[in-house]
């Protein structure tokens, strides 16, 4: 029996289980520790032979992939863990335990009491965990767990996973039947690793914010997820993929978009001006597939997705002119084309999924 269908079956309980269990949660969370007689180590005793005595067996704890959001029982344990020294939490549990706390704690205040606790005992950068912790708010809140948020975590602070990515031998997998690519022609492709500089779930790339490249273009490559990778030709954005774990186990693709520059028009106005130049001779899609299925490898990932052109946000929302910002069957016609034609099967939420081995 895991933990979470432990604590969900006692909470579940009539009479004295369930009791003692909230009259434990409670001395600890407003009472006077010393004066309530209970340990750290004695309220998880009680916790454990509260299984043991109701269910027939010890239940260990894995904070790793307990959710973190739950029912009642569980935002008890969340909210006894959050109010304890965070030392302590960290040498009796592990760090897991007091990210565990934090991912679920609702008080800003006490989530940034531990958030500086994780910062100084166990050196994480927390800027980045809170980056990580909102995306799996919009992206991953399925699998809302610490194993999922140190996946995100990891993705995000580890910029040198673009370059496990073999780029040669994916642009000649990728290239347009009848093109051939010469080392030369190879070298004038590279990729760069995009995020967004400020907590927000999508937004512009802060690599390419309104940036002049070169005098007269300019790029303004929008993300539709807190991460993405570009591939420029010649130096310059080419296209984006933008992604993000929706579980601990699966990579999901969001964006897949070519990038046009942009230029001053006879009225000063931003136009598109640029073209894409180094996208013909490549199924870019397919190109930006394969690069993403090497880095979810690399980051230990099992099973990469496609997000349906069915639950795609930009089909919902509509722009200025009250027409939607991309159709549904060009939408279909992008992710579940691209999908169905690189051997991913459709699940039951529509996107589409592969294993990558």
């Amino acid at each position: 029996m895991d933990f979470v269908d432990a604590v969900q079956k006692l909470y579940s309980c009539n009479g004295a289980a369930r009791a003692s269990f909230e009259r434990n949660c409670y001395e600890f969370i407003v009472g006077d520790k010393s004066v309530s007689g209970l340990s750290l180590d004695g309220f998880l005793d009680n916790l454990k032979a509260s299984f043991s005595d109701n269910f027939g067996g010890s239940c260990d704890i894995d904070f790793a992939t307990v959710s973190a959001s739950g029912n009642g029982a569980l935002i008890n344990v969340g909210n006894v863990l959050s109010h304890l020294p965070a030392c302590d939490v960290v040498s009796a549990f592990g760090e897991n335990a007091l990210l565990w706390a934090w991912l679920r704690c609702t008080s800003m205040s006490v989530a940034q009491d531990l958030l500086n606790s994780v910062h100084r005992i166990a050196g994480r950068d927390v800027v980045l965990l809170e980056r990580a912790r909102r995306g799996m708010w919009h992206f991953a809140f399925n699998d809302f767990s610490v194993a999922t948020l140190l996946k995100s975590y990891l993705i995000m602070s580890d910029k040198s996973l673009v370059s496990t990515v073999d780029l040669s031998s994916v642009l000649e997998k990728t290239a347009v039947q009848g093109v051939s690519f010469s080392s030369k022609r190879k070298q004038k492709y590279s990729l760069v690793p995009l995020s967004i500089d400020f907590c927000s779930e999508n937004g512009y790339a802060a690599q390419y914010r309104w940036k002049e490249v070169v005098p007269g273009k300019i790029f303004a490559v929008y993300l539709d997820t807190p991460l993405g990778v570009c591939l420029r030709y010649k130096d310059l954005p080419n296209a984006v993929v933008g992604y993000f774990p929706s579980d601990r186990n699966t990579f999901l693709i969001h964006q897949l978009q070519g990038v046009r520059g942009l230029g001053r028009g006879a009225d000063g106005r931003f136009e598109l001006k640029w073209h894409a130049r180094g996208l013909p001779v490549i199924y870019f899609r397919h190109t930006l597939v394969e690069c993403v299925a090497e880095i979810a490898r690399y980051a230990g990932f099992s099973r990469l997705g496609i997000q349906s052109g069915h639950n795609n946000r930009w089909t919902r929302e509509k722009n200025k002119n009250e027409s939607y910002h991309l159709s549904l069957e060009r939408a279909l016609e992008i992710y579940d084309g691209t999908a169905a034609q690189l051997g991913f099967q459709q699940a039951d939420d529509k996107n589409w999924y592969k294993a990558v081995v």
